[in-house]
């Protein structure tokens, strides 16, 4: 097992720590850096690090290890886990990746100036919509399912073949997009939501209905009565969770995994009929609306 240390480093991150060329590391001004890591570790790695104050953003698509922050509770890294981490102090981190493991990541950091620019001085009111929460005295750190648009910025980083300015720009984009998803809850020109963790385990129930059963002719109505909550609060917390509507999240799914049909050699009317569409010209045309192209074409448009 190989052991890195560090401490007192300015804009630390674990893809800092490691050579490898499975990991690029970029800053953008004095306030932003993205990482992304794509590793196959041959050997396991123990990554002891002393940061400074910053908010942190890991979506994690694949990969397992274990992390913990001021010797505290060890969080167990899964694949499709998000984790947040907001901390005013430094704070020492410790992370554990496993041999043979598959890592695939990419971790948005803000300074601490930046985010606290937006008036973001703690993240007390994101709990509830976490599934876990292992923070300690001078961190936050919370963790989740990764959410449909988190997976979808993710891999936008990772696959940007964009250069120069362009892709500066095109990076801070995708941050800023990531950061306004998780911080949705903080924008108080909105109603408070009433939901209990009870509605909120409800409404990923309904969001995992969507991506895995999206062949199913889901309606609001239908999927409140499954998961057994009301249509107001599905509807509200939906929007919350996934910044979207039912009805345009369930599209969303459905055009995703038809291009992925058709990139498989699927004849157009059978992923027509397996995303969920009965009529073939309703589903071309959504298609091309999301794609620009009908879907008779996506593959010549994939081999340009």
């Amino acid at each position: 097992m190989e052991t890195i240390y560090t401490e007192n480093a300015p804009n630390t991150s674990i893809a800092t720590l490691l050579t490898s060329p499975g990991i690029v590391t970029e800053q953008i001004g004095n306030y932003l850096q993205i990482s992304t890591l794509d590793l196959h570790l041959e050997s396991s790695k123990d990554i002891r690090e002393e940061g400074p104050p910053t908010f942190c953003i890991a979506i994690f698509l694949d990969g397992k290890g274990e992390f913990s922050i001021d010797a505290g509770e060890v969080l167990t890294i899964q694949p499709d886990m998000t984790v947040v981490f907001h901390s005013a102090y430094p704070v020492a981190g410790r992370t554990l990746f496993k041999k043979d493991s598959h890592i695939h990541c990419v971790d948005i950091r803000f300074s601490l100036e930046y985010i606290s620019s937006f008036g973001i001085v703690n993240l007390d009111r994101l709990i509830p919509m976490f599934e876990q929460n292992h923070s300690v005295a001078k961190a936050t750190m919370l963790t989740k399912k990764t959410p449909f648009k988190l997976k979808e910025i993710s891999q936008q980083v990772f696959y940007c073949e964009l250069e120069g300015i362009p892709r500066s720009l095109f990076l801070q984009s995708k941050a800023l997009e990531a950061l306004s998803h998780v911080l949705t809850i903080f924008d108080d020109t909105k109603v408070p939501l009433q939901l209990s963790k009870s509605d909120h385990t409800k409404i990923q129930s309904a969001i995992s209905l969507i991506e895995h059963q999206f062949d199913q002719p889901w309606t609001i109505a239908s999927l409140a009565s499954t998961v057994g909550i009301n249509q107001s609060k599905l509807k509200q917390g939906f929007h919350l969770a996934v910044q979207s509507t039912v009805h345009r999240y369930l599209e969303e799914i459905r055009l995703t995994n038809a291009k992925h049909l058709l990139e498989q050699g699927h004849k157009v009317l059978d992923v027509c009929l397996a995303t969920g569409y009965s009529h073939p010209s309703h589903f071309s045309k959504r298609f091309k609306q999301r794609y620009l192209v009908l879907p008779s074409k996506w593959n010549q448009k994939k081999s340009i």
